[in-house]
């Protein structure tokens, strides 16, 4: 779990306007308020972030059931999430041809929030590191 991912979705209460709401009226907005199904989903996806891998990967049925929304209703909502860009969603298929569970990213996180967060502040000192830990020995500079 990501601790920063986490709080971060519980502040945010409102999400970029995409093409597909409503019109803005005579103040074109450039922000609408979360509906409560998108702050649960993204509620959901936020708790399910892994600090040690930088990513979530539920399926549509398991969003569903935690947020006890319907599997449709989540696939929208996942949609919405993403092109807003709270969320980046990546999907692949198997090589039988299978859909893949998604894989979300939470590229919208603030680093106030990341920095916070010891979990994940200790992946990015590994991630960091993890090209120097390999390379023993002389270098091959000549």
């Amino acid at each position: 779990m990501s601790l920063s991912a986490r709080n971060w979705a519980w502040e945010t209460d409102n999400r970029p306007r995409i093409n597909t709401d409503p019109p803005a009226g005579p103040e074109d907005v450039p922000w609408v308020p979360l509906s409560p199904a998108e702050k649960l989903v993204l509620l959901c996806l936020a708790e399910l972030e892994s600090a040690a891998e930088g990513y979530a990967y539920p399926s549509y049925a398991t969003i569903a059931r935690r947020t006890c929304l319907n599997v449709r209703t989540v696939q929208r909502v996942v949609k919405v999430l993403g092109e807003s860009g709270l969320v980046h969603v990546a999907r692949d298929r198997r090589i039988d041809g299978r859909w893949l569970s998604c894989i979300y990213r939470f590229p919208a996180v603030p680093e106030e929030y990341r920095a916070k967060d010891q979990a994940w502040m200790h992946r990015q000192r590994f991630t960091a590191t993890a090209g120097r830990i390999h390379s023993v020995g002389p270098s091959s500079d000549g």
